[in-house]
């Protein structure tokens, strides 16, 4: 798993969804930008001693 996306809810719960692709990463993340549910998503590549952030939303 090279990506991840990470996800804010209004609520305050966040989770985390991994991907093999940014392709992958980056159709998921396009339904984030239409939710009422959540306040902020983020698009990480996994590095080995820290990730680097591609996208954020919100």
């Amino acid at each position: 798993m090279k990506y991840c996306l990470k996800i804010i809810k209004k609520d305050g719960d966040i989770t985390k969804h991994y991907f093999s692709s940014y392709e992958e990463l980056e159709y998921n993340a396009t339904y984030c930008q239409f939710s009422t549910n959540i306040t902020k998503a983020i698009g990480l590549r996994i590095g080995i001693f820290r990730n680097k952030v591609l996208f954020k939303i919100g």
